[in-house]
C-alpha cells in the first residue's frame, strides 16, 4: 500500500482565465511571474491558484488563502468558498493590485501569490440605437 502526503506548500502559481476583450499579458517583477490585466469596467476574469511545495509538486495549505486589493472601488472580489479561484470584476476607471496569500506547515510559511496589476478602462458605449432631441423653449428673437 503506498501513501503520498502533500508537503506544506512555499508558492501559489496562478492561471487566469480571461473573456473576450480582456487583455493578459505576464511579466516578472523582483524574479517573481506576474500578469497584468487590462478590462473594461463591465468585464470580469478568474484567478485560480495552484499550491506548489518547493519542488513544484502541488502542495498543502493551513486554511484557504485570503484576497486583497489595495483599491476596492476600482474592482470587486468574488471569492470561491475554498479561496482557491477569485473572479475579479470590473467596477471603476483606474489601476489596483490584486493579491493572494496563504499559510502552510502549521503556520510556518506565511507568503503570497504574485500580485496582479488591473487596469480598469472606463465601459465602451453600447452603439446608438435612436436619436432623441430634445427642444428648448420658445423664446423672441
Amino acid at each position: 500500500m503506498s501513501f503520498t502526503r502533500k508537503r506544506p506548500a512555499k508558492y501559489l502559481r496562478e492561471t487566469i482565465k480571461a473573456a473576450h476583450g480582456v487583455r493578459v499579458k505576464w511579466t516578472y517583477y523582483h524574479r517573481r511571474r506576474m500578469a497584468i490585466v487590462t478590462m473594461n469596467s463591465n468585464q470580469k476574469f478568474t484567478v485560480t491558484l495552484h499550491p506548489e511545495d518547493a519542488l513544484g509538486n502541488p502542495g498543502s495549505l493551513d486554511s484557504p488563502p485570503t484576497w486583497a486589493t489595495d483599491k476596492p472601488g476600482i474592482v470587486t472580489l468574488q471569492i470561491a468558498s475554498d479561496g482557491l479561484s477569485c473572479i475579479v470584476l470590473g467596477e471603476a476607471a483606474g489601476t489596483c493590485w490584486v493579491t493572494p496569500s496563504a499559510t502552510s506547515g502549521g503556520g510556518v510559511n506565511h507568503f503570497s501569490g504574485a500580485p496582479t496589476v488591473v487596469t480598469v478602462l472606463a465601459a465602451p458605449l453600447a452603439p446608438a440605437t435612436q436619436l432623441v432631441e430634445d427642444i428648448g423653449p420658445v423664446v423672441n428673437q
